[in-house]
């Protein structure tokens, strides 16, 4: 059976009519009680390159490192390029992210047990992110919102986030998220968040401000 040599290319070699051969050196080493192999000869053998992925071989790995509650999580990307090719968001949000105030951002998870963490918003979809304390397995989590100044209302149910692959399995904080269209109708836009747990309910509205967007900051902007 012919062997495979696979170099840091990521390249396999099938070296036909030869036994396994290890250059090091330009010497070439030979099993014991066997003549050695003219390098020469080996030069002019024919070869056969072929992708690893193509044997069933992995052309990468791919490592994820998982991140503590010590550790501030990553931004949504909310801020909007100046590029003329950027996708400008269609509402905006009149409230600073959550975890760019990174102690407060815990001590409402701690005290509310539950907070929005980050929204992202293009001119189609917002799209958010929202962390709970771990208090029991069965949770639900929505988002509560209104285009019409409350008159009406709407709920969105939340879904859970796997964790990260190598995260602990037990943690203190659990991540939800949620996804919704945006109406070219609405003016403003508004939500809180309801989190259910073991028979209790938890708000997080903002400070009692609720998490507000509309149209008019975006055209002052401009």
């Amino acid at each position: 059976m012919n062997d495979l040599l696979i170099d840091k290319m990521g390249l396999i070699s099938d070296i036909s009519n030869n036994n396994h051969i290890e250059e090091t050196n330009d010497n070439i080493d030979c099993p014991p009680n066997e003549n050695p192999v003219d390098k020469s000869e080996l030069l002019r053998s024919p070869r056969r390159v072929s992708f690893a992925d193509s044997l069933g071989y992995d052309l990468e790995s791919i490592r994820i490192m998982s991140e503590g509650i010590d550790t501030p999580p990553k931004l949504l990307n909310c801020n909007v390029s100046n590029s003329s090719n950027s996708k400008q968001p269609s509402l905006r949000p009149l409230f600073a992210q959550p975890i760019t105030d990174y102690n407060d951002y815990l001590r409402r998870l701690s005290s509310d047990c539950v907070c929005l963490e980050s929204l992202d918003i293009n001119e189609k979809a917002m799209r958010g992110l929202v962390k709970v304390r771990n208090i029991d397995y069965t949770k639900s989590v929505k988002i509560r919102y209104t285009a019409d100044n409350w008159r009406s209302c709407e709920e969105l149910e939340c879904y859970y986030l796997n964790p990260a692959f190598g995260a602990a399995k037990t943690s203190i904080y659990d991540t939800f998220h949620f996804q919704l269209s945006i109406d070219d109708r609405w003016s403003s836009f508004e939500f809180c968040i309801s989190y259910k747990c073991k028979g209790e309910q938890f708000w997080d509205n903002n400070n009692g401000d609720n998490y507000r967007l509309d149209r008019s900051s975006l055209q002052q902007s401009k």
